[in-house]
């Protein structure tokens, strides 16, 4: 009888607790605007390298990581004869998330040579944007590289990526205290007899 008793003890907040993570799993999705404010113009004597950040709408499931634009970019090239030179630049800008912004840093960078030029903008390191309802993305900006063998300008978009990470809501620690409370009296009632 007292085996059992304390199988009940465990097992009704063990049932309790397994509720609240599927609860938590199956949130809804979450719908946040966001800007990338780059708006840059790098020169490397004959070529160049415009960046134009987007203001996007995107709806995020949790756990879930979806890639998108984030910044229009234009690599024109000009003649650059016998040229053979590379420059880089700072591309850090900052990234708003339904009004909370961080910079996000990168670097550009564009190469000269005879046979073609190269434009490259490196990949961001992970940012965490904690929103006004608690929600956490991480936010990836990816990289890019365009090659260019003729003259003329050559567009395309910079992506990153946005995963929604599953934050435990409080009513998880509550019950999770009480779980442990819970225990620690059912072993003292066992001690006592």
């Amino acid at each position: 009888m007292r085996r059992s008793s304390l199988l009940q003890a465990i097992s009704i907040p063990a049932i309790a607790l397994s509720l609240m993570v599927v609860g938590n799993i199956a949130r809804a999705d979450v719908t946040v605007n966001f800007t990338d404010n780059a708006a840059f113009l790098f020169s490397n004597p004959n070529d160049s390298l415009a960046l134009n950040g987007i203001t996007k709408t995107l709806t995020l499931q949790y756990g879930v990581a979806k890639t998108t634009e984030i910044t229009d970019y234009t690599f024109t090239v000009a003649d650059s004869q016998l040229t053979n030179n590379s420059v880089e630049f700072d591309a850090s800008r900052l990234l708003t998330l339904d009004g909370v912004s961080q910079t996000v840093a990168q670097t550009a960078t564009i190469k000269i040579t005879p046979p073609g030029d190269t434009a490259t903008l490196t990949a961001s390191s992970d940012y965490i944007f904690t929103l006004a309802s608690g929600d956490e993305v991480q936010v990836t900006a990816l990289g890019f590289s365009q090659d260019a063998y003729a003259l003329g300008p050559f567009s395309g978009t910079q992506s990153a990526t946005f995963t929604l990470l599953a934050v435990p809501e409080p009513a998880f620690y509550q019950l999770s205290g009480l779980i442990v409370m819970g225990g620690l009296g059912v072993l003292r009632m066992r001690r006592r007899k």
